[in-house]
């Protein structure tokens, strides 16, 4: 392959992305069922989101698989024959094929449909990169041109809304609900997306990619506390012990107890000494401290109350959870809050008013478990509402109390995708 590109077009011999991404595909063509070269097309996928196709090498070979299939034979060596000027910058190396193929190769990619020239499947194949519109409303799609970008595109979360599409000049196409890509070329409003959204988008010319999208729907709210997740534990070193006081006050007032009380005093002390009463959730009630006071076991199913804040601003706190002693079990497969959420004066304002539970109660003398259920408006046993200042991080968010006075370890809400 070299020495035909050499006799014949020894003027492109420097543009590396045809010279050698070619001549791996001819290479492919004579020795079939090869794996050696695996590890160029893992680099080509890797790399080719910062790369234009011209930047690559001997990785490029991908392209020339599809330009077989989608063409014939002669197409990967007839590149060569407009000349350097054709193959070096991507200006004019777009100019090879039609802006809408340039759209074929990247849906290609996206389908995961190109195959080495044995019919096998490639090896490895296109990452798909999650992109979040649940912080801003807006996001936009970049990469060099003639690079292939794929996204996940992930909406606020119960927040229905049209979404926009601006292409800004580069080739993009949408999977839709019956598995079809549709093609974008100019602004477009997508009235019911599904989500996720799977997204692939080109730049078939020189210019950088820069696709605009944004939701349209004012109702929605945006903000990185948008969405649904798992409050994390507060370190055993920073938590509270929600009856350290009740223990002092005991402590100090002991020698004020008449002495036929006092065995009650100690009664309680050991009551409350037993008990796990460390504070280490924000928006888990106070049962377990209370109930194992008392003898009694809470064992929750999750690792931590599971919240949620939906774009709509509804609000949710889910934590499901088993109470039992010598006698009685009462199991809630469902225990919910709800309420609402807004941001005023950039101060997030939770507003816990309902209770809901579903679940089973069993006794020496139900005769096995009894289903119970309850809605209570207005009413609430948790934590959670009121003021917080939010703090966003890469890996979730953290909710800090407004009220100065306070804010102290172990006060904050630490929250991560669920």
């Amino acid at each position: 392959m070299h020495t035909m590109q050499n006799d014949a077009y020894v003027q492109s011999m420097n543009q590396l992305w045809w010279v050698e991404g070619s001549a791996e595909w001819a290479a492919h063509k004579v020795v079939t069922g090869t794996t050696e070269r695996d590890h160029k097309i893992e680099q080509f996928f890797n790399r080719q989101k910062e790369c234009s196709l011209t930047q690559h090498s001997y990785d490029a070979q991908p392209f020339f698989f599809w330009g077989e299939q989608m063409f014939d034979t002669s197409w990967g060596i007839s590149l060569g024959m407009g000349g350097r000027q054709y193959l070096k910058r991507p200006s004019r190396a777009a100019q090879i094929l039609p802006p809408e193929r340039w759209l074929d190769w990247a849906i290609a990619q996206a389908a995961e449909i190109i195959t080495m020239p044995d019919g096998r499947p490639l090896p490895h194949q296109a990452a798909v990169e999650p992109l979040d519109l649940s912080d801003s409303c807006g996001a936009s799609i970049q990469g060099p041109p003639l690079s292939v970008q794929l996204r996940e595109l992930r909406f606020p979360l119960d927040g229905e809304s049209p979404i926009k599409i601006e292409p800004h000049g580069a080739q993009v196409a949408y999977l839709n609900s019956s598995g079809e890509w549709i093609r974008i070329t100019s602004n477009t409003e997508i009235n019911s997306p599904t989500s996720p959204m799977y997204l692939v988008a080109i730049m078939p010319s020189g210019n950088n990619l820069d696709v605009k999208l944004s939701l349209t729907n004012s109702n929605i709210a945006c903000g990185c506390h948008v969405g649904r997740w798992k409050e994390v534990a507060t370190a055993d070193s920073d938590a509270e012990d929600s009856f350290k006081g009740a223990l002092e006050a005991m402590d100090q007032f002991k020698g004020m107890i008449p002495p036929d009380q006092l065995e009650n005093l100690n009664k309680a002390k050991q009551m409350i000494e037993s008990a796990d009463t460390k504070d280490r959730f924000r928006f888990r009630d106070a049962t377990k401290q209370l109930f194992e006071m008392d003898g009694g076991r809470v064992s929750y199913i999750g690792s931590g109350p599971t919240v949620t804040f939906a774009a709509d601003g509804k609000f949710q706190i889910d934590d499901p959870h088993t109470i039992q002693n010598d006698k009685t079990k009462v199991t809630y497969r469902v225990f919910t809050h709800t309420g609402k959420w807004e941001f005023e004066d950039e101060v997030l304002k939770i507003d816990i008013k309902n209770i809901n539970f579903l679940g089973t109660v069993e006794g020496p003398n139900s005769d096995g478990p009894k289903e119970i259920s309850s809605t209570n408006k207005n009413s609430s046993y948790v934590g959670g509402g009121g003021d917080w200042i939010v703090s966003c991080e890469d890996s979730g968010f953290t909710l800090i109390p407004a009220d100065e006075k306070k804010r102290r370890p172990g006060k904050n809400a630490v929250l991560r995708p669920h």
